[in-house]
């Protein structure tokens, strides 16, 4: 849903894979970018740290914190994404964007 632009449908359908697998964290990062799409912040960004607790070792939650933050935050995401995964091809244009202020 959330490919077709859909973040309300992304959002609800996230909610219910956390309801059924509250300890996986594909449904927090799921909720996450769901509500970073529309234009909830800080609820997104919480769902997304949410995430990288449950899977320390999801370099997809992290990149996606990675890109929904600023500043040391940023920094931390895009380090560890890059760690667990440093070939993805993400990571050029976030490391990138996180020369911006």
């Amino acid at each position: 849903a959330l490919d077709r632009g859909d973040a309300r449908t992304a959002t609800r359908e996230a909610e219910r894979a956390r309801r059924f697998a509250p300890w996986a964290a594909e449904p927090w990062q799921l909720l996450g970018e769901g509500q970073l799409a529309a234009g909830r912040l800080e609820p997104g960004r919480q769902h997304l740290r949410r995430a990288t607790r449950e899977d320390p070792r999801s370099w997809s939650a992290w990149l996606s914190l990675a890109f929904a933050s600023r500043g040391v935050e940023r920094e931390r995401a895009l380090e560890r994404a890059r760690a667990l995964n440093p070939l993805a091809p993400e990571l050029e244009t976030l490391a990138a964007a996180a020369q911006d202020p």
